[in-house]
């Protein structure tokens, strides 16, 4: 949390966030992830993630399998299709 806010400080034109809740229980996750639903607003957003729940709350999310781009689109259209969120997803909640 620290880094994050001496990175808002500095009033970035893109704040990049590489795994930045990858070392995070779940519930210092969800604060965190409220505060870039907030900061996003204002400030160009970029997350990295192997992790669901950041990928949830993007605009736009970019799926990579082995460095390839294999689909684009909100969360919404990508849990519509087959794809490694969608799966992670089931996998979370347990759905086959």
């Amino acid at each position: 949390m620290i880094g994050l806010a001496r990175a808002l400080i500095q009033e970035p034109k893109l704040l990049l966030l590489d795994e930045f809740t990858g070392a995070m229980d779940r519930n210092t996750e969800q604060v965190m992830l409220d505060l870039i639903l907030k900061v996003k607003e204002s400030i160009p957003v970029l997350i990295v993630t192997h992790r669901v729940k950041p990928a949830l709350i993007a605009d736009e999310v970019l799926i990579l399998d082995h460095g390839k781009l294999v689909d684009i689109g909100s969360p919404a259209e990508l849990l519509d299709r087959e794809n490694l969120l969608a799966e992670s997803v089931r996998d979370l909640s347990g759905v086959k």
